[in-house]
């Protein structure tokens, strides 16, 4: 496969830099833009949010955007729909027995035809693999030893969280996860179709040994810089305020992590690693990690972004898989992992890092369209960062506190409601069929 890389003069950064600083500043004010009136010869003036108008004097203000805060402006009890009570019943398809139960499952969504790393799967006899369609995929994927879940059978499906969730979304990979749950699973792989196995192998994750917890004295881990000879990259949704920070690529380890405290361990990737926008727009690419095997834990207290295209899940981590579908794809994940880490500290389980299983050869993406997407990676990420790391739950079970959060995130406008329907249906589905939540282990 021919690899390219992406020149950018000088002149090309400045003029997307000038494009990408507008374009935050539109998206973060949103609703709020107040038109602005520029005076012109004292006769006509240029209303920035509607054309020409006539008169009118210049209004600018002392700075040229909003930083977004954290601030709890609505409540979702007050706000949720009349009537609105979340599932309370289990039906016979929860019940249903699976036809072959597997205790190790892939699960990936697409919208495009059987990939290289799909035809790997399907000759890696040690795992089972879903594939959930979306309505802008194919209508028949026939790859062997692949079950695909058409559009059809997903509009048949009697979970909870099926009559709930979006069409044309990542979110879709949330059936996935309930239908490898349903099925026996114990681990769950979590990948992109565009994630190459370097060895057409997955490391199996009961053998997983010498993880080493990273010392860290700040809130907030890089690892990027430790796992790559390049201390200038960072992960997307990694906060921008942070990516100029020694204290966030600490470099040294303290003890070692037993296999039991692991909740994900999270794949870099080769060629194309998981980086935001502003980093495809500035800085050099391709480039690959380090490939000695390294294993490296975040411990409690610390917060650090992963994503769902080469992560795996243990299974007292099942519970933390759903997807946010009131977001944008590019963000979904992305919350999803600060959300999780924060729950793990109370269940003392740990996110893990670990060397390259697999290259990524990126399937068509826009630059400018990824920018726009990742919008709130960029002007919220810090914020919520700092909010979780200090937020305290006061429920007494994991099921509890997390939809707890999710009515948070909805009051202070980092979701919207449908997703706090949504994480109560899933959590109903998960007890339906019968799934061993962890237990609370920490109070903080």
């Amino acid at each position: 496969m021919t690899r390219s890389v992406v020149k950018i003069n000088s002149n090309v950064i400045v003029v997307v830099g000038v494009i990408a600083a507008g374009l935050v500043l539109i998206a973060s004010l949103g609703s709020k833009f107040r038109p602005l009136n520029v005076s012109c010869q004292g006769t006509t003036a240029i209303n920035v949010a509607g054309g020409l108008v006539s008169g009118g004097t210049a209004d600018f203000g002392a700075t040229s955007g909003r930083r977004f805060q954290m601030k709890r402006v609505r409540d979702f009890e007050k706000d949720k729909r009349v009537g609105y009570r979340p599932p309370s019943t289990c039906t016979d398809y929860h019940k249903k027995p699976p036809a072959t139960p597997c205790k190790k499952w892939v699960v990936i969504t697409t919208i495009f035809e059987p990939s290289e790393l799909v035809k790997q799967l399907s000759e890696i006899t040690s795992w089972c693999v879903v594939v959930v369609a979306d309505k802008k995929g194919p209508e028949k994927y026939v790859v062997p030893n692949v079950k695909y879940l058409s559009v059809l059978e997903q509009e048949s499906c009697q979970f909870h969280i099926c009559k709930l969730l979006i069409w044309n979304h990542f979110g879709r990979k949330n059936i996935g996860y309930m239908y490898a749950i349903h099925h026996g699973a114990e681990y769950i792989y979590d990948t992109d179709d565009d994630n190459v196995l370097r060895r057409a192998k997955i490391p199996d994750p009961a053998k997983i040994k010498g993880v080493k917890n990273i010392n860290m004295k700040g809130t907030v881990w890089n690892p990027y810089p430790m796992m790559s000879k390049y201390p200038d990259s960072w992960p997307r949704g990694f906060p921008l305020e942070k990516i100029k920070s020694k204290e966030a690529k600490t470099q040294s380890f303290t003890d070692e992590l037993p296999l039991g405290k692991i909740g994900i361990i999270q794949s870099l990737a080769d060629n194309e690693p998981d980086v935001d926008a502003i980093y495809r727009f500035t800085q050099p690419l391709p480039f690959d990690f380090h490939h000695k095997e390294l294993y490296v834990a975040v411990p409690q207290g610390v917060m650090t972004p992963y994503n769902a295209q080469a992560t795996m899940t243990m299974y007292d981590a099942f519970f933390s898989t759903y997807l946010p579908v009131t977001v944008k794809g590019r963000v979904s994940d992305i919350w999803r992992s600060y959300f999780n880490v924060r729950l793990f500290w109370y269940i003392e389980r740990s996110l893990v890092f670990s060397a390259p299983w697999v290259v990524q050869y990126r399937n068509a993406h826009n630059w400018l369209a990824d920018f726009d997407s990742e919008n709130d990676l960029y002007m919220r990420a810090a914020q919520l960062v700092e909010y979780l790391t200090n937020w305290k739950s006061s429920e007494k079970d994991i099921a509890s506190m997390s939809i707890e959060l999710y009515k948070e995130m909805y009051n202070h406008q980092v979701l919207q409601i449908d997703d706090v329907y949504n994480i109560e249906a899933w959590f109903k589905d998960l007890e339906c069929l019968g799934y061993k939540f962890p237990a609370i282990v920490s109070k903080e």
